[in-house]
């Protein structure tokens, strides 16, 4: 029997393997461009599988609530531009016309996540970038600064939910049950 959390595709690929005995590899059965370490996932060959092993996403610890923190609430905007921004959120150039800037800006505790995406002007901005997908959300800013400085159990200017997706790829930065 096994023991421990497997990423999903592992579990699946070994799933197979037990269900069928099956060489299975990113759900092919006898592929022929498989890394080698994906040709057999049977009993001899699980110590190939270990590595990727992964525990539940657990949410950050700045999301709960601790008798010695005061928790503040994130703020959210956004909004469609005629403006390009760099990375920080800071206004570049006016852009052509027939695009738009999607803009999604999220505060916490005095940082700033910045999300944008260029669109044509007859296209609409993804909903992931409205701020309704982006609710705001209690942060302990005590613990959001300590993990800024040790990057423990991870930079929240980086991934502000500890998810291991980048804020700027994060459909949803604050929320690690949302992928």
């Amino acid at each position: 029997m096994l023991s421990g959390q497997f990423s999903p595709q592992i579990f699946e690929r070994m799933s197979k393997v037990a269900n069928t005995g099956d060489n299975v590899c990113d759900g092919q059965e006898n592929p022929t461009n498989c890394p080698e370490d994906c040709q057999s996932l049977g009993e001899d060959n699980l110590a190939a599988t270990e590595d990727e092993t992964s525990e539940p996403i657990k949410p950050a610890p700045w999301f709960m609530e601790g008798s010695e923190c005061s928790m503040r609430e994130s703020s959210v905007r956004s909004e469609g531009s005629p403006w390009a921004f760099d990375k920080q959120g800071n206004t570049t150039e006016l852009l052509p016309d027939g695009q738009v800037t999607c803009v999604l800006e999220i505060q916490v505790c005095g940082d700033t996540i910045f999300k944008q995406r260029v669109v044509g002007t007859d296209e609409s901005c993804p909903e992931h970038y409205h701020y309704s997908y982006a609710q705001p959300t209690e942060v302990c800013c005590e613990l959001w600064e300590e993990a800024k400085l040790t990057g423990t159990p991870c930079n929240p200017l980086m991934d502000a939910d500890c998810d291991e997706i980048t804020n700027e790829s994060d459909t949803y930065p604050l929320d690690s049950s949302q992928q």
